[in-house]
C-alpha cells in the first residue's frame, strides 16, 4: 500500500508591507492569512486537526498566540523556526503529518514581524551563546575573508561567488545571471497586489543598483517585510468527502528535506 495522496486545498495571504507601516501585531496578522485559507476552501477553523507556524523573529509559542485568535480547539500546535526554510519545512511536516494517519486536515501558515534594516539587526543579543552560523561564518573567512557588509549578503553573495568559479567555464554561469533572477522577480511583484513593492526595475537598473556586497547590488535583497500567508492541506480521504474540492485540490507530488553533509565544512 502506497502513501496516502496530500494535497492544497485552500491558500491566503495577507499584503505584505514595510515594517512599522501598518497597525497590527503578529496575532492579527495570522488571523487575516488563516481566515483567508479557510474561505478559500469553505471550511472552519474547527476542521483543522493539526497546524504547524513558522516564523524566524519571535520568541517561543507564537504560533499557540497567534491561532488562539481563531478559536481554542485544543489541536495541536507546532512552532517551526528553521531560518529560510521556516514556511517549507510547515508544510513538509504538515504532509508527514497526513502521511502518518496522524491526521486529514491540517493547517500550515506563517508570519513574520521584522525591524527596519538587515538581518543582521533583528535577532537581538545572543552575546551568551554560540552563533547557530558560526561554523559558515568560519569558511566564509577562510575562503573569501570577512567585510563590514550584512553577513546575510555575504552568505549568498559568496556562494554566487563560488557558483561563477566553479561552473562559469563549464556552464558558464556570469554576474548577469544572478542579476537576471532579480530582474525576473520584481517583474512578477507587478502583478501581485500583495507584494511589498510593485515596481518593474530594467536589467541595467539591477545590475547598477547601490552596491551592498562584492558583485551583489540593492535590487538582488529581499527586504524586510512584515505579513503571513496560510495553506490547508488534507488527504485523499477528507477529498473524497467533500468532492466540491476536488477542481482546485493540488497534490504535493515531491516535497522534500535534507540537510549539509560533513564535507561542506571541511
Amino acid at each position: 500500500m502506497g502513501k496516502t495522496k496530500v494535497y492544497v486545498i485552500g491558500v491566503g495571504m495577507t499584503k505584505f508591507c514595510k515594517p512599522g507601516s501598518r497597525d497590527w501585531d503578529y496575532p492579527d496578522m495570522v488571523k487575516e492569512a488563516v481566515n483567508l485559507a479557510l474561505d478559500d476552501c469553505s471550511l472552519k477553523y474547527s476542521d483543522i486537526e493539526m497546524a504547524t507556524v513558522s516564523y524566524l523573529f519571535g520568541g517561543t509559542c507564537c504560533g499557540q498566540r497567534a491561532l488562539y485568535e481563531l478559536g481554542l480547539t485544543g489541536i495541536p500546535i507546532f512552532n517551526v523556526n528553521n531560518a529560510c526554510a521556516s514556511g517549507s519545512s510547515g508544510v513538509f511536516l504538515c504532509k508527514q503529518f497526513i502521511e502518518g494517519g496522524n491526521a486529514d486536515c491540517v493547517l500550515a501558515c506563517g508570519f513574520e514581524k521584522m525591524a527596519p534594516g538587515s538581518l543582521d539587526t533583528q535577532a537581538g543579543n545572543n552575546d551568551d551563546r554560540v552563533l547557530p552560523i558560526d561554523k559558515h561564518i568560519q569558511v566564509i573567512a577562510d575562503t573569501y575573508g570577512l567585510f563590514p557588509a550584512p553577513m546575510m549578503a555575504q552568505m549568498f553573495g559568496n556562494a554566487g561567488k563560488e557558483h561563477m568559479e566553479k561552473y562559469g567555464k563549464l556552464i558558464r554561469t556570469k554576474r548577469e545571471h544572478f542579476a537576471k533572477i532579480a530582474w525576473k522577480n520584481h517583474l512578477h511583484s507587478v502583478h501581485n497586489p500583495n507584494s511589498q513593492f510593485t515596481k518593474e526595475y530594467t536589467l541595467d537598473q539591477v545590475l547598477n543598483a547601490k552596491n551592498i556586497y562584492d558583485f551583489m547590488g540593492l535590487l538582488e535583497c529581499s527586504p524586510t517585510s512584515d505579513g503571513s500567508a496560510a495553506a490547508v492541506i488534507c488527504s485523499e480521504r477528507f477529498l473524497e468527502q467533500r468532492s466540491n474540492l476536488r477542481p482546485q485540490a493540488i497534490e504535493i507530488v515531491g516535497s522534500l528535506a535534507i540537510l549539509r553533509f560533513n564535507h561542506f565544512f571541511l
